[in-house]
Order: structure tokens, then C-alpha cells, then sequence
């Protein structure tokens, strides 16, 4: 087993303990730069590939370290997980900014059990496994949400509450998953480059985005306006908010801003914090991510509450996935 300690020495340790109790064999790997790394060391993702360890753990606690350190450091745990734990591969769990409320009183408490009931069915109807492929789906929320998205037709969707090491075919991947668990997502990478979907619409954000680390006040949401797949334009009266997507979106350059990513919140004990590891994952809510066609690990997201979903299948048939916010399952 690896454990990365990204300055998150206190759950390293609690992880280190537990290996040792169940006579597993790990090793640490420390990262401890004060400012964000652009690209994690050669010496970690060599670890990876030279060791290919079954099993692994990502601790990044950046709770002691400049507040934009979190979200100037995505790029380089994407670039990890693309570049190198897709590869290995492993079962990993990738934990970026966890807090010991998060996990005794938040989102932590949910076990993969109840998910798995919560997600079964819909995961059913998603990938069209009992019934005709979904084609595109359809996100309104009474916020002003009006999005349709087309999923992929090689993009499955999945559950975050399995993280499990390779089985013992070639055809049988670790999967690599966020914690704490709580979503079922669409989403894919080929290789180091995200797949993009096509989508046409006004996607409304009045939770928090991902990497930015602060609630949206719902009173002055996030407007993603899309025109042919990609991101036209974006609103926001709150000027200190506008100011920092606006940054983070021209760091990407001149390129197109599609989406990369919709998922659903499943966990009941998820609370509205700011911090996307536990917002994502809130019942009741959906996501999408904007990424770009290149492996610069840009993946960003933007949560909204209370959606209605909707699925239309390849036959025209349209099938209801969620009502203000419930599941219709």
C-alpha cells in the first residue's frame, strides 16, 4: 500500500496504523512544499509505476497552508491520477482537503451499503442496462437551469462508493475514487485527456464550485451559458466570486470550456461547507465539471440544489430521474 502525506500527518498515521494491524505492507510518500506544486515529483509517480501497489491513499490536508494552495494544486493530483494511477493500476482513494467533522459528523458517515441501494437503480437506468441507452439528459431546477447534455456513448455511468485493488485479469483495473463516498457520476478519460460532451443551455451554480473553497450565496448564482458544447459565457453579481472564476478559467487559455462531468449527490449526511470533497456529494443536488481537451488536469466543478432530471433514451422515451431534488427511485 502507498500513502501520499500532502502536510496530513495525523491521517497518514491513522492510515499507516491500520495497515500495519491488518499486516499489510505500506510506505509513506511525502510531499511538503509550502506552495503548491505544479506537477507532483518524478519520485511519486515512479513509486507508482515501479512498485504498482495495490492499494493507495492520497491524504491532502491543506488546512495549514495558504487558502489558494487547494485549488492551485489540482492540476498536479489530476495529472497523478491520469498520468500515472490510471497506468499502476491501483484501487486508490483520493481525499483533497478532509477535516475530522467531515468524517464524524458529515459526509463521512454514510457506508457504500446505503449508496448502493440509493444508486442501483438509477445506475440501471442511466447505462440503459435493463432498457434502451440514455441518450442525453436534461437538468431544470427552478434556480433557472434549463441544460441538456449528451452522454457519450463510451461513457458509463458510475458509482465513488467502490474503490477496489485490480482482480486478477488484465481487463479488471483498480478503480480510483474520491472519499468520503456519496455520488453517481458520467464521466471518462482516454488516456490523460478527458472525454467532452456536447450540451446546450444556462446551467445554474448555487452551492459552491469546486477549487474555489466558499459557499455561493444563492441570492447571486453562478451562470454557465453554453452555445454549441462549449461555455460562451458565465454571470455572477457577486463581484469577489466573478473575479476568482474569471481567474481560473483564463488560466486555461484560449481554448474551449466544455463539460467533462455530470454527476448526482446520494449522501443524506453531507453538509454545505465550501469545500467541494463533501458538497459534491450532498443528496439532493447535481454537478457538472468544465474541463479542457488537453491533460492540464482543469477539471472544475459547479454544484446546484434542488434539480429536476430528466433522461430521454435513444427510443425517445423519457424517464424521470429526480424531482426537486429526489431521487424518483
Amino acid at each position: 500500500m502507498a500513502i501520499i502525506n500532502r502536510t496530513a500527518k495525523d491521517y497518514t498515521m491513522l492510515t499507516k496504523n491500520a495497515a500495519d494491524n491488518s499486516e499489510l505492507n505500506s510506505e509513506i510518500l511525502l510531499l511538503k512544499n509550502e506552495h503548491a506544486y505544479k506537477k507532483f515529483p518524478e519520485r511519486i509517480h515512479n513509486h507508482f509505476l515501479k512498485k504498482k501497489p495495490m492499494a493507495s491513499f492520497g491524504w491532502y490536508d491543506y488546512s495549514n497552508l495558504k487558502p489558494e494552495v487547494s485549488g492551485d494544486e489540482t492540476n498536479a493530483r489530476v495529472d497523478l491520477i491520469r498520468r500515472t494511477l490510471t497506468k499502476v493500476p491501483t484501487g486508490s482513494a483520493h481525499i483533497p482537503g478532509p477535516s475530522y467533522s467531515m468524517f464524524l459528523e458529515g459526509a463521512g458517515k454514510c457506508t457504500p451499503k446505503e449508496l448502493a441501494k440509493l444508486g442501483m437503480k438509477a445506475l440501471d437506468v442511466l447505462n440503459g442496462n435493463n432498457e434502451k441507452k440514455i441518450d442525453y439528459v436534461h437538468i431544470t431546477s427552478k434556480a433557472g437551469t434549463d441544460l441538456k447534455v449528451r452522454i457519450p456513448e463510451i461513457i458509463k455511468w458510475q458509482p465513488d462508493y467502490i474503490i477496489r485493488p485490480p482482480g486478477p485479469y488484465e481487463d479488471e483495473p483498480g478503480v480510483i475514487g474520491n472519499f468520503p463516498f456519496g455520488e453517481i457520476f458520467a464521466e471518462k478519460d482516454i488516456g490523460e485527456y478527458p472525454v467532452l460532451f456536447e450540451a446546450e443551455g444556462i446551467y445554474v451554480s448555487n452551492i459552491s464550485i469546486g477549487h474555489i473553497n466558499r459557499l455561493i450565496n444563492p441570492e447571486k448564482p453562478v451562470r454557465l451559458i453554453f452555445e454549441n458544447s462549449k461555455l460562451n459565457n458565465f454571470e455572477c453579481d457577486d463581484k469577489e466570486l466573478y473575479s476568482a472564476i474569471a481567474e481560473r478559467l483564463d488560466s486555461w487559455g484560449n481554448v474551449d470550456k466544455k463539460i467533462a462531468e455530470v454527476g448526482i449527490g446520494l449522501n443524506r449526511y453531507a453538509r454545505k461547507t465550501g469545500n467541494l470533497l463533501e458538497d459534491e456529494k450532498l443528496a439532493g443536488t447535481c454537478h457538472i465539471a468544465l474541463d479542457t481537451n488537453d491533460n492540464m488536469g482543469n477539471h472544475t466543478d459547479f454544484i446546484t440544489d434542488k434539480p429536476d432530471i430528466i433522461a430521454r433514451r435513444i427510443d425517445g422515451k423519457e424517464v424521470e430521474i429526480m424531482k426537486n431534488g429526489i431521487l424518483k427511485f
